[in-house]
């Protein structure tokens, strides 16, 4: 450690400057969409502790070298700022007051640039996407900042991102853990650095998480880190070398052409670009000395949705990555065989995991309350079994819903085996039972020699033994192949039994068994009167064990557990939330697990989603429920129909109010900006190059066709109801269309699925309350001749608007239908949504709608020349994947229903063939060995083993981490001195 140290410098707590120079800039590049107030405030926190830094401007003399930089989801439309983005920009303003805004027009949308104060003279870029210029999501918002720190490291300028969320708590020690791991890595074989990651929150589902996150990075992220290399550097907070990312970019900004590919781009595009580092031969490392803090899902749905989309994609990775283990053992020098047999170990546990689920409840509910386990199996794997198919052929709100009430179940199942387990752990260990339980046999207990018919209750080669030991007797037994012994009264009998001879019995005080055997004092033999000891038993002698293996192998778990934790004594809280993790392993491990890999085929993002009008249906559950099971001789008809309106069962739209959690909706324009690329059709109607929306004819021809003859049946009918363009058909339900007269199931599904890719065009109402009514209808796009005489003679001359809306807010529907005359069915809805949101804004609501119009404003302001700049082809939405072309859109839908249903039988088979050989075996008890069947021994031994090596991995990495630390406490001349009094002054870094 010290032999890393170089010369004291000048300042006596400066690094040297070949130590800690970067090289380079570090971009702080951050995602974000629908964030909450407080969690753009808990970023925007963050970055004021790293740009008012001494540490990073002073110490390490690293002033100037970072930039901030947020890339907004649909952060405008048009020259208009969005709810969100106007939040956002709201906070920046309310906390920089004395910076000035910067605005510059870009080729996707705009971008607002601060100069914030502080040592580290940090500028931060809002860089805000309209989705109409350039794709949405994630995934390619990180392509676009990779882009650009990979345009810019050409010219030797970025050498390292600093990937976050938007809603992640940081600090400039955690960012200088990271980058001194990258600078220490001289070969540059490092491509990515990852941090801890704590969820913040409160809640049972908070406290679940907690403990979750910290045993997967306790074991497994070190593990992964010791053995060759972290498998997922999360976007939440990672650096990565710029270096590493232009040798995968190519790759990792490719469209999906597979359904397998949406599991692995889409849904886990961090552990996908991490799988690409690795591929490459590039090695990602965990740097346990930094941190952070994220908001997790504290609520149930939002939690299983989340899980939703990860489960499937870790697996989709794990595969990826071992169907590629020769190019990546090549490549990759850190990455061995060993290491990928580790991983195919973690793969197997997973897949099986639920099956493994159902037999540890099934036999603690045995030992619990004395269910019978054949019982208890029937009935998870029934109940299993209906929740998967509820989940292939229910909404999305009916799975939550049933899952609610079957994780309640299966947490009490769990509750009565935890007791249950516990209770014949204390029996089989208990002073009373005798030292050679755990030799020969395990001890059952004490019970009456007879049963309740008057009969034997081991009624099988009875025999007396002089000088009876339980040891003679099981031996004995085992001889006449019988499944249990007993010793009882005269104090030389010895009893055998068959395996059912226990099913009827009644299990007695284990004081009621205390004579002692007469070849043995220190054992009991039954009592008095007629109380025999009773036991099972093992059929391999010999091998001997002070506790039983339940007992062994559950102590050893618990006991790194414990032992992580006191590794980690900032963490060690975290173990005591294992209890919830305990309670509801069933109801992860099961149930989630199968609502998972069943809505593989949901495309949608699961969380931060506003809140979607769900279809309600006319028949209860219950109804649906008898429907379903008299029609199962249809079954593949039934299959078809059902099937195809469950894959549409995702959010019908975006709400246009959303105030949960301080976000909130402000007020736009719903006509400005163009979209300037849409293609020329012979035939088809060509957008207004002043208007945003494509009317409605336009849209027809985009889904079936400019000379299809289905434009010009359709076309009438949605005009005639109002809905003249896309922003009145964004977020119509398919009772609406019932309504509107699109009687053609197969055409209202197709009309869903486009329609809900216009939540871009949702209108963006103000919620003030307005100063007139003229206005109104213009912002809600009703400003014709027709509504201002409707108005007019619905209220008297001289009304206040104030009065209107007033009234407005109390009428019913038939009530506005009758006093203002509306019949198109799209102008009554969007009158209702209008008035709806009619209200007395917050104070922080017009903090939001002050900042929003002083943008607005300089962006109307702001001279339309764009520097010009080819759009890369992947980056164009009119370029994506399965989204334009109709037939690819169902071929792809379809390859996805099959991956689903390929998913769901490797499931199915793996769990059922484990169940069949656990259950099968127990019924052998001449295949035993140590009192446990080999499969199931085979089993606990595998996963002692991992447990182990990820044991010993922590120890190695808590001694890497503890070095990493004193390595960077600041080294004074004085310091030197005190610690180097034999050693030359004079040496070097080597």
């Amino acid at each position: 450690m010290l032999l890393n140290r170089t010369k004291a410098p000048e300042h006596p707590t400066r690094q040297s400057p070949g130590a800690t120079d970067l090289h380079g800039l570090v971009m702080i590049c951050t995602t974000m969409y629908r964030e909450t107030w407080d969690e753009m405030s808990q970023y925007l926190e963050s970055i004021e502790k790293v740009a008012t830094s001494q540490k990073l401007g002073e110490e390490y003399s690293w002033t100037g070298k970072f930039e901030a930089h947020v890339y907004f989801d649909n952060g405008v439309r048009g020259n208009k700022l969005t709810d969100f983005s106007a939040q956002l920009v709201c906070l920046v303003q309310s906390r920089y007051k004395e910076c000035t805004v910067e605005i510059k027009k870009t080729w996707y949308g705009w971008t607002l640039q601060w100069r914030l104060p502080g040592s580290l003279q940090l500028p931060l870029y809002i860089h805000l996407k309209d989705n109409q210029e350039v794709k949405s999501k994630k995934r390619w918002s990180q392509v676009m900042y990779m882009e650009s720190a990979v345009d810019r490291f050409d010219d030797s300028e970025v050498k390292y991102i600093l990937a976050t969320d938007g809603d992640v708590d940081f600090d400039a020690d955690s960012i200088v853990a990271m980058l001194m791991q990258m600078l220490s890595d001289r070969q540059e074989e490092v491509g990515a650095v990852c941090a801890r990651t704590h969820p913040e929150g409160s809640g049972p589902f908070v406290w679940y998480q907690m403990f979750d996150y910290a045993i997967g990075h306790w074991l497994q992220k070190v593990t992964n880190h010791v053995l060759g290399s972290v498998l997922c550097a999360p976007g939440c907070f990672s650096v990565y070398r710029v270096k590493a990312i232009a040798s995968v970019l190519e790759e990792y900004r490719s469209d999906v052409e597979e359904a397998s590919e949406f599991l692995t781009k889409d849904m886990g595009e961090d552990r996908w670009f991490t799988t690409l580092l690795v591929k490459t031969g590039w090695r990602v490392k965990y740097c346990a000395g930094a941190c952070d803090s994220t908001h997790c899902p504290e609520e149930f749905d939002e939690f299983w949705k989340q899980r939703r989309r990860w489960i499937p994609s870790t697996l989709a990775n794990q595969i990826l990555l071992l169907k590629n283990w020769k190019t990546i053992n090549q490549n990759n020098k850190y990455i061995s065989m060993i290491f990928l047999l580790f991983q195919i170990v973690l793969l197997l546990s997973t897949v099986i995991s639920p099956s493994t689920c159902i037999l540890i409840v099934t036999g603690g509910l045995y030992y619990g309350v004395g269910v019978p386990t054949w019982l208890s199996f029937v009935l998870f794997v029934l109940l299993t079994l209906a929740f998967a198919l509820i989940c292939m052929y229910y909404s999305q709100e009916t799975q939550l819903k049933v899952a609610k009430i079957l994780c309640f179940v299966f947490l009490i199942a769990m509750a009565i085996a935890v007791v249950g387990t516990a209770s014949q752990m204390a029996i089989s260990n208990t002073s009373s039972a005798p030292r050679i339980a755990n030799d020969n046999g395990k001890y059952q207990g004490c019970y009456q020699e007879y049963s309740y018919s008057g009969d034997l209750l081991l009624p099988n080669a009875v025999t007396r033994i002089k000088d009876l030991t339980n040891a003679k007797c099981m031996s004995h037994c085992h001889e006449n192949n019988f499944y249990y012994s007993g010793t009882g009264s005269p104090g030389t009998a010895c009893f055998c039994g068959p395996q059912q001879a226990l099913e009827n019995a009644t299990r007695l005080q284990e004081n009621m068994c205390a004579s002692p055997c007469p070849g043995d004092s220190g054992e009991t033999c039954g009592g008095r009167p007629n109380q025999m000891s009773v036991y099972e038993i093992n059929r391999l002698f010999g091998v001997q064990l002070q506790v039983d293996v339940t007992t062994l192998y559950i102590a050893i778990v618990a006991g790194i557990h414990i032992v992580a934790a006191l590794l980690h004594p900032r963490e060690f809280t975290c173990i005591f939330h294992g209890v919830v993790y305990l309670f509801t392993l069933p109801c992860v491990y099961i149930l989630m697990n199968v609502y998972s890999v069943c809505n593989l085929t949901d495309q949608s993002w699961g969380t931060r989603e506003a809140k979607s009008q769900k279809e309600q249906s006319k028949e209860s559950f219950l109804d649906d429920v008898v429907a379903k099971m008299r029609q199962c001789w249809s079954f593949c008809r039934r299959s078809y129909h059902k099937l195809d309106e469950s894959i549409e069962e995702e959010p019908e739209r975006e709400a246009m109010e959303d105030e949960v959690d301080g976000r909130i909706d402000v007020g736009d324009s719903v006509s400005s900006g163009s979209r300037g690329h849409m293609r020329s059709i012979p035939g088809e109607a060509q957008p207004d190059p002043g208007k945003r929306f494509k009317s409605t004819r336009q849209w027809l021809q985009s889904i079936f066709g400019a000379l299809s003859n289905k434009v010009e049946i359709y076309e009438p009918i949605f005009t005639r109801e109002g809905y003249t363009d896309t922003s009145f058909i964004a977020g119509m339900s398919d009772e609406d269309l019932k309504d509107i007269g699109v009687a053609d199931l197969h055409d209202r599904n197709d009309f869903r699925r486009h329609i809900r890719k216009l939540h871009q065009d949702e209108p963006d109402i103000d919620i003030r309350v307005p100063d007139n009514v003229e206005t109104w209808l213009t912002m809600i796009s009703l400003d014709t001749d027709e509504y201002k005489e409707k108005f007019r003679r619905a209220f008297p001359e001289g009304t206040k608007a104030q009065i209107v809306f007033q009234e407005l807010k109390t009428m019913t529907e038939d009530r506005i239908v009758h006093k203002l005359g509306v019949q198109a069915k799209g102008h009554l809805r969007r009158l209702k949504l209008a008035i709806t949101r009619i209200r007395q804004p917050t104070l922080r609501e017009e903090r939001i709608l002050k900042a929003k119009r002083d943008i607005d404003g300089k962006f109307q302001e702001h001279p339309p020349d764009v520097i010009a700049h080819s759009k890369k082809p992947y980056l164009d939405p009119t370029t994506e994947q399965f989204r334009l072309d109709q037939n690819k859109e169902d071929e792809f839908k379809q390859n996805l229903q099959q991956l689903r249903n390929s998913y769901l039988l490797t499931y199915l088979v793996a769990n059922s063939v484990w169940l069949v050989l656990m259950f099968t075996l127990v019924e052998h008890a001449e295949l035993q060995v140590i009192n446990t069947n080999p499969l199931g021994l085979v089993f606990l031994v595998t996963f002692t083993f991992v447990l182990g090596v990820q044991f010993a991995a922590l120890v190695i990495h808590r001694l890497a981490t503890f070095i990493q630390y004193v390595s960077r406490i600041p080294m004074t001349r004085e310091r030197i001195s005190a610690m180097c009094l034999n050693i030359n002054s004079g040496y070097e870094p080597i």
